[in-house]
Parts: C-alpha cells; structure tokens; sequence
C-alpha cells in the first residue's frame, strides 16, 4: 500500500514537472526532470532491478553532466567522453575498476534513458545513439574450442564413470556447468 501511495506521488510530482516543462519548452528541460520523467514512465513497467540499473546509470549522468543540465545542450562527443570515463572510473561500490560489461551495461541504460527522451519528443537528437555498446572480442586462445574426440576418449578410458555426463553433454548440447548442475527428480 505504501508503495502504492509512493507511486501516486511520483506520477502526480512527474505531472506537475511535465507542465512546468512544457510551460518552460523542451528547451529548458534539465537532466533530472528528464530523468524523473523517464523513471515515472519506467515503473511499474520494468523490473525492480532494471529501474536499479538505470538509476545507477542516471546517478553516473547526473554526476559527469550535472543535474541542472539542459538536456538539450549535451552532444555525441560529451556523451563519448562520459562513456570512456566509465571505462576508467574506479567503481564506488567496489572500489576496483569496473568489468567492461558494466559499462555496456550503463551505455545501454543510457540509450534507452535518451531514446524514451527522444521518443516523447523532448529531444530533437538522441547524442547516444552513436555510443558503442559492442563486448571486444575475447583472444582465440581464450574462446570456448570444441573437443576432439580423441582427447575425449582418453578422458573416458581413464575414468569410465564420465562416459554417461560426457554422452549427456553431447546429445543435449549442453555445456560442462550445465551438466553438472542437473539434479535427479
């Protein structure tokens, strides 16, 4: 019910800042109401752990734009610079630099939080739309390779009991993880 009641708020808050918005024009319209609109549109649609990413994302927004920043006035090559300071940034949580999948994660809340923006016609360009979200490419020598069966029946012949899990794994396509996780019912 408090919830609830929160929720209500939130709409009514993001409402009252919609008009003042309009009143103002798009022009005017700065990174935390744009965002406070983006996450009162967000709940209660997305999972409580998407709208926690993406609010974590808005803190790293608020903290390299600030949060008086006119929406408007941020471009691509800002928005490419906060990109490579997330990549070096040290994180606050864990006080060790960040895995480049969180910063793909981030990159891509911060498309989403700038395309909802766009969508409702309070940006006239989404400067993150061109921000790279691509994984780099692992080096062959660490990429999954596939087994030779030679070396599978070498495996087998010394320990007899794998044939069922290694038969397992190869009929089902499934990975070594995957098949050790398998339980009897």
């Amino acid at each position: 019910r408090r919830r609830a009641v929160e929720r209500m708020s939130e709409i009514i808050q993001g409402s009252v800042r919609g008009a003042e918005d309009e009143a103002k024009g798009i022009e005017h319209l700065t990174l935390t109401r744009a965002c406070d609109r983006y996450l009162a549109h967000r709940s209660g649609v997305s999972s409580e752990k998407t709208i926690a990413i993406r609010r974590r994302t808005i803190h790293l927004l608020k903290e390299h734009f600030e949060c008086d920043r006119i929406v408007s006035t941020i471009t691509k090559a800002e928005m490419a610079e906060w990109q490579r300071n997330l990549r070096v940034q040290n994180s606050l949580f864990i006080g060790k630099k960040w895995n480049q999948a969180t910063v793909v994660k981030h990159v891509k809340s911060a498309r989403a939080i700038f395309r909802f923006l766009k969508k409702q016609g309070l940006l006239k360009n989404n400067p993150a739309k061109s921000l790279d979200v691509s994984l780099p490419k692992k080096p062959a020598s660490q990429r999954d390779t596939f087994v030779p069966v030679e070396k599978v029946n070498l495996v087998i012949a010394q320990e007899p009991r794998l044939r069922e899990i290694v038969s397992l794994c190869y009929f089902a396509g499934l990975r070594t993880g995957e098949a050790v996780a398998l339980k009897r019912t």
